[in-house]
């Protein structure tokens, strides 16, 4: 069950160097979601504006969702029944750490290949090359285990399930089955990751992620010998004339959205957010959200129903806006 009110819960996070790595994963899978946003969930508003409203949204209502108990029970049960990558990954992580603390003590430098091995320069005593072979053995096994619970069942089962999870809440949008996914994954390697919300998330400007049309432009200024100022002046103007047609070159296919109105506070959408969520996922009637949003008496509450009803639709029209 839901509780009547919200009360977030503090992320549990290991100590140590399991706590550093959980935290490196962390900003990974922030950044992933970040940069991938525009691609896999197809942001579809009108104005730049109603896109802000709907991540502004999106974050609080994964605030909610991610800490609700049945949300954190389902995750447990998938982690339950996938390898144990996170030792896996622990393992490495100490292996990295101590590869790490080594080489710093003696300033030695590594490099990370193409093929994300580590490499020493040549004259490394054998101390060294001995920590970096262990470390990279033990990057290919992980490696290894990964690839193989990729491409099993098993994990073509989990996908499945939180596919049906998602929309057997009637929620039937794309992006929160990547939310999903993306924290089961964070859990499948670190155990204590938890879902963490930074105030808001980000969207990239689509108009300027696009893959550029081929271009060339070459620009070079020297003063010449006897050029005055007003001569100097006036060829770099034209120069920064040709760079100005190049920029329109670039973006002449390129419509981006109107900017419209930014939301100047959060609040109100915020509540919009718990509103739905109280409703859609943990059941609750809009008279019982009145109740205990307003607090005010029963013919007052009743009152104030319309404002609920009118909440969980902005909300839930926001929260569409992504496929």
């Amino acid at each position: 069950m839901c509780p009547k009110t919200f009360e977030p819960k503090e992320p549990v996070i290991s100590s140590g160097l399991a706590d550093w790595w959980t935290q490196l994963l962390a900003e990974l899978v922030d950044e992933w979601r970040t940069e991938t946003i525009p691609e896999r969930d197809n942001l579809l508003g009108d104005k730049q504006s109603d896109n802000k409203r709907h991540v502004i949204v999106r974050g609080s209502f994964l605030d909610h969702f991610f800490r609700d108990d049945r949300t954190t029970a389902i995750i447990d049960e998938w982690v339950s029944h996938s390898p144990p990558l996170g030792e896996k990954f622990l393992e490495l992580a100490s292996a990295a750490d101590g590869l790490a603390a080594v080489l710093e003590a003696q300033e030695e430098k590594i490099l990370l290949t193409y093929e994300n091995e580590f490499i020493v320069p040549t004259g490394s005593d054998e101390k060294i090359k001995l920590l970096v072979r262990n470390t990279n053995s033990k990057l290919r096994r992980f490696r290894s285990e990964v690839m193989k619970y990729w491409n099993s069942d098993e994990f073509r089962q989990v996908v499945s399930e939180i596919n049906d999870f998602v929309e057997d809440m009637r929620l039937p949008w794309k992006w929160l089955v990547w939310e999903v996914f993306g924290v089961y994954l964070a859990r499948v390697f670190v155990k204590d990751f938890s879902w963490r919300f930074t105030d808001a998330l980000d969207i990239e400007d689509i108009s300027q992620s696009q893959p550029a049309p081929e271009s060339h432009f070459e620009s070079l200024f020297d003063t010449r010998a006897g050029e005055t100022v007003g001569q100097a002046t006036q060829r770099l103007e034209t120069e920064l004339e040709k760079v100005r047609e190049a920029g329109e070159e670039l973006t002449r296919f390129v419509e981006p959205l109107p900017k419209g109105r930014f939301p100047r506070k959060t609040a109100i959408l915020e509540k919009y957010a718990r509103w739905f969520y109280f409703q859609r996922v943990c059941g609750r009637s809009v008279t019982s959200i009145a109740r205990s949003e307003f607090l005010e008496n029963q013919t007052q509450n009743d009152d104030r129903r319309k404002d609920i009803r009118d909440g969980i639709e902005k909300a839930e029209a926001l929260l569409s806006i992504c496929r």
